[in-house]
């Protein structure tokens, strides 16, 4: 369930994080497009303001042209100062002159809006009062008279309608003076400024289309993305499903591998009990015998009826402590605890000795330092006694006579090894490196249940942080020469 509710909420964070990245991309790409808009406006603008100061230039160039007087262009009553306004060709021909800034506005008057734009020239200086300036564009001449900026555009309304504006500010050139000397411009200054006004309904039209056809896109892969994830989602939360359905079920086969070790244990423990309490009983039984002969014979007298009944209660005390010995053992135990190895080892050897003795195995220690440990000791019992019987075992398969187990701890860094050697011809390299596997044993299914070891194995390394192994040693004891099994295992020392 926990893994579940993780998977859940790890979903909903990518689902969120994935919903504001689609949104933030979406929203950039927008914003890129209404940039492109503008940029297309303002190109559009300085093009044709370019192409407008191309025609103003040329005209400059000419000192202005003549044209014949029309009731659209009569002579222009604002160049009257100018020497040769009018003139007459040698046929007899009427011509008048037009400046550069009369040529423009005629220009801009007559074809103003053909292509989409509106040109006007004007000055807050006016020679014509034809070319005065609007508001917006009086507002631009005065920042142009500061001479902070020479251009300015913005998106402003006119006539009612959207409209890009852009306007650029006129210096006075050599050729200008021709016409504006006498209002006292120099070369260089700010004569006025051409506006270009461009409506902005196309622009804004093909955007919306853009910016809508991007929405969609951006919606059309969102929604794809969503089911492909929810597809994932839903095939993750299957394979989780199944996975805690496994390992439901592989926890309750394990709960019914501990049960059966368990119950192996226990019989184990019933055999060492057997063996444990045969010599006290027969102790008892032979004092009590004992008293009663000597009572009928007449010869029991205070004293050897006080021994005898000392002896009785000093083994019913020993017989005692070993049921307290073997409860404990047997005890469901988990609590984590700080324990001593030595202290340790003499327990479960106490708790062997009877079956030990009977099966004439001698326990050969090597455990000069006591170590803490930190874990369950019950289960480190657990698993030692399996490794033991183990030995045991296999003394009584191979028929031997020296029956020797050897108990070895030492430190190496952090941890504390134990080894177990034994002198039992060592285990069969065929199959070796199975023995640690649940249901494994070579033992007739009478005997045996293979889960002795698999339990040693989960324990040492589940339980108690640690690791397991085995191989099989040649070595010498009392100048003699030996084959057995040894296990060595690594816990973490508590200091």
């Amino acid at each position: 369930m926990k893994d579940l509710k993780q998977i859940k909420t790890y979903s909903f964070i990518i689902l969120s994080i994935w919903t504001l990245v689609i949104l933030i991309s979406l929203i950039n790409t927008i914003s890129y497009t209404n940039k492109k808009r503008d940029d297309l406006l303002l190109n559009h603008a300085k093009n044709a303001f370019k192409k407008d100061m191309m025609f103003r230039q040329w005209v400059t160039m000419h000192g202005g042209v003549y044209v014949t007087p029309t009731e659209k262009t009569p002579s222009n009553p604002y160049l009257s100062h100018i020497p040769n306004r009018d003139v007459v060709t040698t046929n007899g021909m009427k011509l008048t002159l037009m400046n550069p800034a009369y040529t423009l506005r005629e220009l801009m008057n007559n074809f103003s809006g053909m292509y989409g734009q509106k040109g006007h020239i004007t000055s807050l200086k006016l020679l014509n009062p034809n070319n005065k300036a609007d508001p917006w564009e009086e507002k631009v001449l005065k920042e142009f008279e500061k001479k902070e900026i020479t251009e300015y555009y913005e998106t402003t309304t006119l006539d009612d309608q959207e409209h890009f504006r852009f306007m650029s500010a006129m210096k006075i050139e050599q050729d200008c003076l021709k016409c504006h000397a006498f209002q006292g411009y120099k070369v260089g200054d700010i004569r006025g400024g051409v506006s270009i006004s461009i409506p902005t309904k196309e622009y804004n039209k093909r955007t919306y289309l853009e910016n809508k056809n991007t929405f969609f896109n951006y919606l059309l892969f969102y929604i794809i993305s969503i089911i492909i994830g929810f597809l994932c989602y839903r095939k993750l939360i299957s394979y989780v499903q199944k996975q805690q359905l496994l390992d439901q079920k592989l926890h309750e086969k394990e709960e019914l591998l501990h049960e059966q070790s368990k119950m192996a244990s226990l019989g184990e423990m019933l055999g060492n009990i057997a063996h444990q309490w045969r010599q006290p009983l027969c102790i008892i039984s032979t004092a009590a015998s004992g008293v009663k002969v000597q009572k009928e014979f007449g010869k029991l007298d205070d004293k050897k009826l006080d021994y005898t009944m000392d002896e009785i209660i000093n083994t019913t005390k020993y017989l005692s402590e070993t049921i307290d010995d073997f409860r404990g053992f047997m005890t469901e135990n988990k609590k984590v605890v700080t324990f001593y190895i030595n202290s340790h080892l003499d327990k479960i050897i106490s708790l062997m000795k009877g079956s030990l003795n009977y099966s004439h195995i001698e326990i050969i220690r090597e455990t000069p330092i006591e170590y803490s440990l930190e874990g369950c000791p019950n289960e480190l019992t657990q698993a030692l006694i399996n490794i033991i019987n183990n030995a045991k075992d296999a003394f009584k398969e191979n028929k031997l006579e020296k029956r020797y187990i050897f108990l070895k701890t030492k430190r190496e860094g952090n941890n504390l090894i134990i080894i177990i050697k034994d002198t039992a011809k060592g285990i069969p390299q065929n199959i070796i490196n199975k023995i640690f596997e649940p249901y494994f044993t070579t033992k007739h299914q009478s005997q045996g249940t293979g889960l002795g070891l698999y339990m040693t194995y989960r324990i040492i390394t589940e339980s108690l942080k640690g690791s397991i192994s085995v191989k099989n040693v040649n070595f010498k004891y009392k100048n003699k020469k030996y084959d057995g099994a040894e296990f060595t295992i690594s816990i973490p020392l508590n200091n």
